[in-house]
């Protein structure tokens, strides 16, 4: 049930810190609006995690 080598142990605690990182970040939608699209919120969270983190390239 549990691995015997640590490493992979290690591994393994590393890949649910990581995943849980995501449904921390994740569990609420980026944004929500109305049907009518007015916008009546967001998920700071994702918004400095995940979207500051990305790297779009300028073109021009």
């Amino acid at each position: 049930m549990y691995p015997t080598d640590p490493r992979q142990l290690n591994t393994e605690r590393q890949i649910y810190l990581d995943k849980q990182f995501f449904v921390d970040v994740f569990s609420i939608p980026a944004c929500v609006r109305n049907t009518n699209g007015d916008f009546i919120g967001y998920n700071e969270k994702f918004s400095k995690e995940f979207i500051g983190s990305l790297d779009i390239p300028q073109e021009g």
